[in-house]
């Protein structure tokens, strides 16, 4: 809901935060830990390419 209210860089915190939580208590295979990595993706192809702002949306 963040990234539709246009507060990206909250936005990516809490996607970090959550893919870190999911890896740490349910381990890296499962599901819910992959679908949190999945909707890190956009940040990440963001700030690879060097884009200054991060993506107004993330994938679901």
């Amino acid at each position: 809901m963040l990234n539709y209210l246009g507060a990206n860089e909250e936005a990516y915190g809490v996607h970090q935060d959550n893919v870190l939580r999911h890896r740490r208590v349910l381990g890296p295979n499962h599901p819910d830990t992959i679908a949190s990595e999945y909707n890190m993706g956009p940040f990440t192809v963001a700030a690879t390419r060097g884009r200054s702002k991060l993506p107004s949306r993330v994938a679901r």
